[in-house]
């Protein structure tokens, strides 16, 4: 079955990540797998510094969502 994807990006993305064939993550560990999300978030540059992050709730389903907005005023 084919997965389709309205971000060709992400379709992207994960076609090499799955062209990758990384062991299981029970096989590679808990402490493992943080260390190396820790590693590659400190790999990144920082983001856009954030005037305010409000808490929002998106009915129907209630889902919490949060809403940022940036110091500089440009939208992401």
């Amino acid at each position: 079955m084919s997965e389709q994807f309205a971000d060709q990006e992400v379709a992207d993305f994960i076609a090499s990540f799955n062209a990758l064939n990384p062991p299981p993550a029970a096989e590679v560990g808990a402490a493992r797998l943080r260390a190396q999300t820790l590693g590659r978030v400190a790999a990144n540059p920082p983001g856009r510094e954030m005037d305010s992050v409000v808490d929002l709730t998106v009915p129907p389903l209630d889902v919490a969502a949060p809403l940022y907005r940036s110091t500089s005023g440009d939208e992401p």
